[in-house]
């Protein structure tokens, strides 16, 4: 019998061939890894015959960047492209959140528009480069059982008292516990976070030949493109960040700050539709966008917590 070592043989290989690599990336074919969210989302799109200029590509990377990549430490991720036939450099795009990245690729490649994703049009003369964030998607998701967790989702209040908290304290800890149970490879969860998504995008960087990057990150994702320019600032282009998440800020005054910025954005709002007659506000008066939203706002938080308002035959009627 040789099966065991064979077997010893080609882990052997296959760690050596991993300890040395140069950071590459393997180029899939594109029909066979149409992103899961492209047709829920776009159930329309011609997906029979790919334009050239859409690449689809995985690349291994170590799953922590305090050891060397080897056969018990590496990740795959997941990568889509947009590329011109001579392109003027490239630009990394970071969604928000947990989105679905490389399906932003394809959404440049097909022409496909969305209410959500940057109108990339008139740079499409450069590399886009949009990757599934390590733990979602195409690049290695975490799982959990949603027999666990589904019982466990829903609205969690501010928790008043000890027994609340406890409460929180418990669903919280079996969500996690699920996680870290059937998520691989084991310790996955340790390594999921903002450093080693930057190290992610710099090994990208690095096997598509370019000495800098441009960079736009959106939401979360200008907390990410932020913590590349920090950690890799002679690789750093132009950068743009869209509504920020700071580093190094609480959580009460992102709030704050956000608010700020909200009213800002109101204010200009108002201010475009005084001046402009196509704009359905326009013959309202100064403020009316205003009170616009503030009406909305407060409707649909009637409609949602009247106990929390005071509404006349709500849980709390009155306060003393």
């Amino acid at each position: 019998m040789h099966t065991i070592p064979a077997l010893f043989l080609t882990a052997s290989a296959f760690a050596a061939t991993l300890a040395k690599a140069i950071p590459h990336i393997d180029w899939v074919d594109c029909s066979q890894n149409v992103p899961a969210v492209l047709s829920s989302q776009w159930p329309d799109a011609n997906l029979s015959a790919l334009p050239d200029t859409l690449h689809c590509g995985q690349m291994l990377v170590p799953m922590r960047y305090d050891r060397p990549i080897d056969i018990d430490n590496n990740i795959t991720i997941n990568l889509a492209m947009f590329r011109p036939k001579k392109p003027k450099g490239v630009l990394f795009y970071c969604p928000g959140g947990t989105d679905a990245g490389a399906a932003v690729a394809w959404q440049v490649a097909l022409g496909l528009n969305s209410d959500f994703t940057p109108d990339f049009g008139s740079l499409l003369e450069y590399d886009i480069m949009v990757m599934d964030i390590r733990g979602t998607w195409g690049s290695n998701p975490l799982n959990a059982s949603l027999d666990i967790v589904g019982p466990l989702l829903g609205d969690y209040p501010d928790p008043s008292d000890r027994s609340a908290f406890d409460a929180y304290l418990s669903a919280a800890s079996t969500m996690w516990q699920s996680w870290l149970d059937m998520s691989t490879p084991a310790g996955i969860l340790d390594h999921v976070g903002t450093r080693e998504v930057v190290q992610d995008y710099d090994l990208i960087r690095g096997a598509l030949g370019y000495k800098r990057i441009n960079f736009l990150g959106a939401s979360t994702g200008s907390y990410r493109a932020a913590q590349y320019a920090a950690t890799f600032p002679s690789r750093v282009d132009k950068f743009v960040l869209d509504a920020v998440v700071p580093h190094g800020m609480s959580m009460p005054d992102q709030v704050k700050y956000d608010l700020i910025a909200v009213n800002r954005g109101l204010d200009r709002a108002d201010a475009y539709c005084q001046n402009n007659a196509t704009c359905y506000w326009h013959h309202a008066g100064r403020g009316s966008v205003q009170k616009v939203v503030i009406c909305s706002s407060f409707t649909q938080l009637f409609q949602r917590s009247p106990d929390l308002l005071g509404i006349p035959g709500s849980r709390r009627t009155s306060r003393k």
